[in-house]
């Protein structure tokens, strides 16, 4: 848990305060319950923690909400030496209550705030006195009473609060406390009762992130949060501080603040300076769990009993015999404060302890300049972490190899390779960043061409498209004289952006571009994402033989089995084109490979796209709850990974299932977020897959005049764009529906009319069976209208879509009741319920129980198409009862979901309870046997 404002001081405008959800739950129920009885509690901390925040939290609350009067006071580090100052802030506004205090006790009380001269009383009688004034005051209206940085309270003050706030019980007075707990200073321990505060979560730094409107990565946000131990003031100081789009945060860089810096260089600079140095050699070792600390402090003459004196104070911890700092803040205080000569010789030290990489790392630690002995050390660091696909680690090593390069090309070189390692492990920011570094750094046409492709990438995952297509057109320009192969591969990059603006008409320039270049050139593929891209842009626009020369040829790119991370875009690409030509079983064993692949490898830049094509082919398979699922956590990877064009992507897919469901409030919250976070950013696609989630809920709803207004404008979109294959976006046969059913029978013949030569153009099946559909809505003659949905049916029967089959049995069981054959009808009612109670569909479940009982016949819902159990689970509880099911233990788990073990363990006891099983084989029987499963 954690907080932050962004305004540490009380002002006319309180600050908003970010976590601390159940720290405010506790203090608001302290002020809530003032009038019946008072308490005391401190809140304790580190400093920058939040204390004062959330001072400003209660304050607020107690005045504007519960009616309390607030009386405050700030101890001062330069007033501590003047006695009773805090009490006097806090007392002399209620100096009109002094007169019913007994006399002595007034007498007392006058004396300790110098408002009356003679000799002082007892303690007690002052204390007593105090107590009484702020009973007296608390009669006629509760009190909140507020303290800030109770540890600089001079000690006469605080003897009188920790009395009065002892005896609170039978009074209307609530005290809150707020103390620092110093840097390896033991916890304060006032006799009261303590609300100690932690750092913030890396979702409450994202939310601090963008309410400064910063942009920074989801790594970044991550290592920031380690670094500092998510302290609040920290990460405000960082973020404001960071540069647009910083990729990451390093230990080497962290920023303090002057408050922080004090309040940590303080405690460092007490210690010995054996212990100082001694903590820097801590500090470096980190990465290796102080491994290399005893020999690197005897190169330096010195031993582990230097940390003794930091070990004292709680600087220094050793768990499960691994030597660390006590806190992550220190790690800043001691790199700033311990002179180069001292880093150069300890960092030397370490060098001769270690071996392998982290050698390389410490030479290049030590080194004050270019160093091409380290650079070359730390080159065949990162190669070796590639190879073992270690992404993150070799993008980070690749690129402080660069920054001890000497030669322009080779730092050039470096840098790139560096990118391309960033973008596999999800970092596009950074990839981005080391990208337009090396292309300042060397023009070389050919290495242009390179890293013009790795950044057009990096733009286009870090919502960038229309950007990133303009580079990448432009870089292909360039290099069409010097290398046609690389041209080739900048154009087929350049079709996802187009696509992800929606711009379908650019997707299909860019694509014929690159065909034809490839029959000018007999260009070859320098990976499969090549023509696998080429192949998914010819889909879009409904050119599917051009399509499927491309597709063979990445398919033969692409081994049988083991993807390598850097084939899973050539493997995502093709199954995004399995789906939208209906190839749903090839598309799935696809998407498996490459899931695999990112959870096995850690290098999960695949992922968002991955696991929401496999939320939009749970939709069209009828798996809704392991769609649902999926596209939960390709939105989850998007966010952290800082993807918005695929955060939109995965929030239309949970809009869509949420359509159909029923779910107004969902999915109209979700298109919100997409057309908030992902269409001002240029990802124009959004926009048609909102509109035409909208329509389909209020489709779904009953409400025909809002679901042909949204799908009108999903079809403006659409066709502005230049899509050409109405299975990219299915929202055709909706509005065709919604026209027929209105009576817009005109209109509807426009839209009918393109679904057919579509159909016709591409063989599809759900275009030829949505229009089959609603020429049955608008048939007149019952005869008519019966051709129409036996041809409806049997296009599903070459392609069952459960949802749609669904629907044409319904439309055909209301078409036979209309005409007096009852009994008739009730079979494809029946059908249909069954398969919409299935899906979770509820208003068209209650759609097709209302016609059968119209129809005279009894509803029910037959196989026990709602008794699989695996609706009732969370997302999150799904996707680990699926990885559990695939005979995975709680760490490979762990492991494959990036989740902790604990995680795992508590998803998977309340999926046992839900489902009412109890062991790992009674799990995969039941997914087996179920369809979602």
């Amino acid at each position: 848990m954690g907080s932050v404002v962004t305004q540490a001081e009380p002002g006319p405008n309180p600050p908003r305060l970010i976590g601390r959800s159940r720290e405010r739950r506790r203090l608001d129920e302290l002020i809530g319950s003032a009038a019946d009885g008072g308490t005391a509690v401190l809140i304790a901390g580190e400093p920058g923690i939040g204390k004062t925040a959330l001072l400003n939290h209660v304050a607020d609350v107690a005045s504007n909400q519960a009616g309390l009067r607030v009386l405050r006071a700030r101890g001062e580090e330069s007033e501590a030496a003047l006695g009773y100052a805090a009490l006097a802030d806090l007392l002399t506004p209620l100096r009109d209550r002094f007169g019913a205090l007994p006399p002595a006790q007034r007498h007392a009380l006058e004396v300790c705030l110098a408002l009356s001269s003679g000799p002082a009383s007892g303690p007690l009688a002052g204390c007593a006195g105090a107590l009484g004034v702020l009973a007296s005051a608390a009669d006629e209206q509760p009190l909140a009473v507020l303290v800030d940085d109770f540890q600089w309270i001079d000690p006469e003050s605080r003897q009188i609060l920790l009395f009065a706030a002892r005896r609170l019980a039978a009074e209307r007075v609530v005290m809150i406390l707020a103390a620092r707990e110093e840097p390896g200073a033991p916890p304060a321990e006032p006799g009261l009762p303590v609300l100690r505060l932690g750092g913030l979560t890396v979702a409450e730094c994202a939310e601090l992130a963008r309410s400064l409107g910063a942009e920074v990565s989801g790594p970044a946000l991550r290592s920031l949060v380690g670094l500092t131990g998510g302290n609040p003031l920290a990460v405000l100081e960082n973020l404001a501080g960071a540069a647009v789009g910083t990729s990451t945060f390093g230990p080497e860089h962290l920023e303090l603040g002057q408050a922080l810096d004090e309040a940590w260089g303080r405690v460092f600079e007490e210690l010995p300076e054996d212990t100082r140095l001694s903590l820097f050699v801590v500090a470096v070792d980190a990465v290796s769990g102080g491994r290399h600390v005893a020999a690197a402090l005897a190169a330096l003459q010195l031993s582990l009993g230097s940390l003794a004196p930091a070990e004292r104070r709680g600087l220094v911890r050793t768990v499960d015999g691994e030597i660390g700092l006590g806190h992550p803040l220190m790690h800043p205080v001691i790199v700033g404060r311990t002179p180069l000569g001292a880093k150069t010789a300890a960092c030397r030290a370490l060098a001769g302890a270690a071996h392998g990489h982290l050698r390389a790392w410490y030479l290049g630690a030590a080194a004050t300049g270019p160093d091409d002995t380290a650079a070359e050390a730390l080159a065949a660091t990162a190669a070796d972490a590639r190879r073992r696909q270690g992404y993150g680690a070799s993008a980070r090593t690749w690129q402080r190899a660069a920054a001890l390069t000497a030669d322009h090309d080779a730092r050039a070189r470096r840098l790139l390779h560096a990118a391309a390692d960033a973008h596999l492990a999800g970092d596009s920011a950074a990839a981005a960043a080391w990208c337009e570094e090396a292309l300042a750094l060397c023009r070389d046409p050919v290495f242009a061409a390179e890293a013009e492709l790795v950044l057009g990438r990096a733009r286009t995952w870090a919502g960038d498209p229309l950007r990133a297509f303009s580079g990448l057109v432009r870089a292909s320009a360039g290099s069409r004289p010097v290398c046609p192969v690389r041209t080739v591969a900048l154009l087929a990059e350049a079709t996802l952006p187009a696509a992800m603006a929606g711009r379908f008409d650019l997707v299909r320039q860019v694509a014929q571009q690159a065909d034809e270049l490839c029959g000018s050139t007999q260009a070859e593929d320098a990976a499969p994402a090549v023509p696998a891209m080429v192949a998914e842009a010819f889909v879009m626009t409904g050119e599917f033989d051009k399509a499927e020369r491309y597709r063979r040829r990445a398919d033969a790119l692409l081994p049988p089995a083991g993807l390598a991370p850097e084939q899973q875009a050539g493997a995502v690409f093709l199954a995004q084109g399995d789906i939208w030509t209906e190839r749903y079983e090839q598309g799935r064993l696809r998407l498996s490979a490459v899931v695999d692949c990112g959870r096995r490898s850690g290098a999960p830049a695949a992922l968002p796209l991955a696991l929401g094509l496999s939320s939009e082919l749970g939709w069209w398979t009828g798996r809704w709850a392991s769609g649902y699922a999926d596209a939960t956590e390709s939105l989850r990877w998007a966010q952290e990974m800082d993807q918005p064009g695929l955060a939109g992507y995965g929030l239309a897919q949970l809009s869509r299932i949420e359509a159909a469901r029923g779910d107004r409030e969902g999915c109209a919250a979700h298109v919100l977020r997409a057309s908030q976070e992902a269409e001002p950013l240029g990802v124009g696609g959004v926009a048609v897959y909102t509109a035409a989630a909208l329509g389909l809920c209020a489709l779904s709803c009953g409400d025909l005049a809002a679901a042909i207004d949204h799908l009108e404008r999903a079809w403006a979109e659409g066709q502005a764009g230049g899509l050409g294959n109405p299975n990219v976006v299915p929202f055709a046969g909706d509005l065709a529906e919604a026209l027929a059913r209105a009576g817009a029978a005109e209109r509807a013949e426009e839209i009918l009319a393109w679904l057919q030569a579509r159909a016709e153009a591409t063989r599809l099946v759900y275009p030829r069976a949505a229009a089959a559909r609603a020429r049955g809505i608008l048939a007149q003659d019952p005869v008519e209208a019966a051709g129409w949905f036996a041809r409806a049916r049997a296009a599903h029967q070459r392609r069952p879509v459960p949802f749609e089959q669904a629907r044409t049995l319904l439309c055909e069981g209301e078409a036979l009741r209309r005409a007096r054959r009852r009994v008739a009808s009730r079979r494809p009612l029946r059908h249909a319920l069954t398969l919409f109670s299935g899906l979770g569909a509820r208003p068209w479940a209650a759609r097709a129980m209302t016609e059968l009982a119209a129809a005279g016949a009894r509803a029910e819902i037959r196989n026990g198409a709602t008794a699989s159990g695996l609706g009732a689970l969370s997302p999150q509880e799904l996707q680990v009862a699926r990885a559990v099911g695939r005979g995975l233990n709680n760490a490979e788990a762990a492991a494959a979901l990036f989740v902790s073990r604990k995680t795992v363990e508590s998803h998977l006891t309340r999926a046992y309870r839900k489902l009412g099983i109890r062991s790992r084989v009674e799990l995969a029987q039941l997914l087996l046997t179920t369809p979602d499963g």
